[in-house]
């Protein structure tokens, strides 16, 4: 008998502004078919309405695994030798050759260069979302609580995804900010439900065709702290995290923030003000750049393509600097910012894959397979979802 055709629908909480007029999704998906970034795009309700995008979710990828900081030096020389080596694949040509760091540490310019106009002074940074970067920072600590358990507490857990968000106790609307830095008691009552609680993936399970009309209902766990979170099978593949390594399963973030194309504009400029100085020639952002950790942020890559999609342009040109560029660390799409605004080149790749392990699905279990028997619905999120295929 064929098996049943069909896949795990997932759902991630996002809380959208009222009045605002969605016009699209748009998603990476990872390996093991869960989003490494989730986020929907429209136009605000505010009168003159503006363009603006709502990330959903992201997962944080190691581009490099080291114990200690990537030094800032070997950053920004980093990010200057990658954007030189996507140019040459582009194009044929290096940007750049002898690059070296800059005459004086700590003054501008980070770097000097060899170009076709003589040596340059080059200033290179990193286009962050900086609430993002902080709730991921205390999500890792919860991460690393979890590691301190015995792993044998969470075997039902093992194959499993499991989305986490925090909403604010009280019924406050909009998502909230992980678990803080000591709150012991909020952090050992999620544990305690993560290893008492049983994944109900069959209640995930939509059979292929068109989307049902009514979204499955989570099988849902919260906390009074105002955690919530639910489990959805792996397929596939699985992450080669520390965490997966010890437990045998991974914790995502679901967290929304938002960006209008004038306040992503303005992060844009505040880096330009920041680093015009004398001596630099050229300003070179990078999105999705390895912070010092070597983790990457996928949500940083969407803000840069939104910013393309909505050139507004900066508001005060530069003393100093001659041209600002964008380039995007994972897809190698480059573009310049100023004096104009224009495609130099790319995207040159498909897809930044994060290391995985090709995942042999048990004969048993719910990640078997299509569900079987009926599964008791359980209370319902309270917030707006957004669907991933």
């Amino acid at each position: 008998m064929q098996a049943p055709q069909g896949g795990f629908m997932h759902m991630l909480p996002v809380y959208i502004p009222e009045g605002m007029t969605l016009t699209h999704l748009n998603f990476a998906m990872l390996p093991w078919l869960s989003p490494s970034y989730s986020g929907v795009v429209g136009t605000t309700a505010a009168n003159p309405s503006e363009p603006a995008v709502v990330v959903t979710f992201e997962w944080p990828i190691t581009w490099l695994r080291t114990i200690q900081e990537i030094p800032k030096v070997e950053r920004e020389i980093l990010l200057v030798r990658r954007f030189s080596a996507d140019q040459a694949l582009a194009i044929g040509t290096h940007a750049f050759s002898n690059v070296r760091p800059g005459p004086h540490p700590n003054q501008a310019p980070d770097t000097t260069v060899t170009t076709d106009q003589g040596i340059l002074g080059v200033e290179s940074t990193s286009l962050t979302l900086r609430d993002r970067r902080g709730a991921h920072g205390l999500f890792q600590r919860l991460r690393r609580r979890v590691l301190e358990q015995e792993p044998a507490a969470f075997a039902k857990l093992a194959g499993y995804m499991i989305y986490v968000w925090f909403e604010e106790p009280g019924g406050v609307p909009g998502l909230a900010l992980p678990l803080k830095k000591n709150d012991d008691e909020a952090a050992t009552e999620l544990l305690r439900e993560l290893a008492a609680y049983t994944p109900q993936a069959g209640q995930m399970w939509v059979p292929s065709g068109p989307p049902p009309e009514k979204a499955p209902p989570l099988p849902l766990a919260t906390t009074s702290k105002g955690a919530r979170f639910y489990a959805i099978p792996m397929v596939g593949n699985a992450p080669s995290t520390m965490l997966y390594t010890f437990a045998g399963f991974e914790l995502g973030l679901a967290y929304t923030s938002l960006r209008t194309a004038q306040a992503a504009w303005q992060e844009i400029q505040r880096l330009v003000d920041q680093h015009d100085q004398a001596g630099v020639d050229i300003l070179l952002i990078t999105s999705g750049a390895p912070d010092q950790h070597g983790q990457i942020f996928p949500a940083e890559e969407a803000i840069a393509s939104f910013l393309l999609e909505t050139p507004v342009g900066l508001t005060r040109p530069p003393t100093h600097i001659e041209r600002v560029l964008l380039h995007s660390w994972t897809t190698g799409h480059a573009a310049e910012l100023h004096p104009t605004v224009r495609t130099m080149f790319g995207p040159l790749y498909q897809s930044f894959l994060p290391e995985h392990y090709p995942l042999i699905v048990p004969t048993t279990g719910n990640q078997a397979g299509p569900p079987t028997g009926d599964a008791e619905p359980d209370a319902d999120t309270g917030s707006s979802s957004v669907a991933s295929p």
